[in-house]
């Protein structure tokens, strides 16, 4: 093991760099941030002496080629992650890309098999099973609290994903983006969930569009949207328990995050009243 630390690289200035990663990497001696880039580089420049960053980019292929970068944390918008990953890959760096890792399932593949060939580490993003929380709720199922599991479910809920939206989301609209209800929040808490009690052993599921249309909020135009905003999942976990995982899009009353976990031998519950804050992208 070497004493250097890890110098990150930062594509993406948005509310997931400002609120999560670049607070939560300079409070760790293992790392130093030592770029950060931007579509908009006077954004990135802001980000930089902000944050006392060394480099701002304006052009991420720079700060993914720059020698003194070790590890790409790839923040930005859920379409770009492909491109941007199998970049870093190709650079020979390490990496970090949020979730969704990319909008397609072969893409995602795709960058597997390239950066196990290549060598390089490579994470992604699915961040609320390392919370304390899951953690400690993984521990307690583990240790036996509620004996042999018979059912798990998961209700959550988000204010985001309106039927009126500020235009800067249009871009989340198409169902081909990836950046729905079911993608980004079922991805986080199914993930977490099935952590803790197994996997499924079978699912069947359905989605439903319950807002055809978005206003925009700064215009009142009315543009389609593909993308669910309510869904509904059942089926068996791997240990022979039932499972159901609701997830609703566009709540007006923020009931949260709830998830019971029976067994033999007793029921846990886990609650939390914000499930969790939507962060724009850059």
């Amino acid at each position: 093991m070497k004493d250097e630390k890890i110098r990150v690289g930062i594509i993406g200035a948005g509310g997931w760099a400002k609120y999560g990663h670049i607070p939560a990497l300079q409070s760790l001696k293992e790392f130093e941030i030592v770029a950060v880039s931007s579509r908009k580089k006077e954004l990135a420049e802001e980000y930089a002496a902000k944050f006392n960053i060394l480099r701002a980019f304006g052009d991420e292929q720079s700060l993914i080629t720059h020698p003194d970068v070790d590890l790409v944390v790839i923040l930005a918008l859920a379409p770009e992650h492909a491109r941007l990953v199998k970049a870093a890959i190709a650079a020979g760096k390490d990496v970090y890309s949020e979730w969704p890792l990319t909008t397609r399932t072969s893409d995602s593949e795709e960058l597997l098999a390239l950066a196990e060939g290549k060598g390089v580490r490579h994470v992604v993003g699915l961040q609320r099973r390392m919370g304390p929380s899951a953690r400690y709720t993984r521990d307690l199922v583990k240790q036996g609290y509620v004996g042999k599991i018979r059912s798990a479910r998961l209700t959550g809920s988000a204010d985001a994903f309106q039927p009126i939206m500020p235009g800067g989301y249009a871009w989340a609209f198409p169902t081909s983006n990836f950046s729905h209800i079911l993608s980004i929040y079922g991805g986080h808490f199914m993930d977490a969930l099935f952590q803790s009690v197994g996997f499924p052993k079978k699912l069947t599921g359905v989605v439903e569009n319950q807002f055809p249309f978005i206003t925009i909020e700064e215009t009142g135009e009315k543009v389609p949207n593909t993308s669910p905003n309510e869904v509904m999942v059942v089926g068996t976990l791997e240990g022979g328990g039932l499972f159901s995982v609701q997830i609703e899009g566009g709540q007006q009353h923020r009931t949260g995050l709830q998830i019971d976990i029976t067994g033999t031998q007793g029921v846990l519950r886990v609650t939390n009243a914000r499930a969790f804050e939507n962060k724009e992208d850059n």
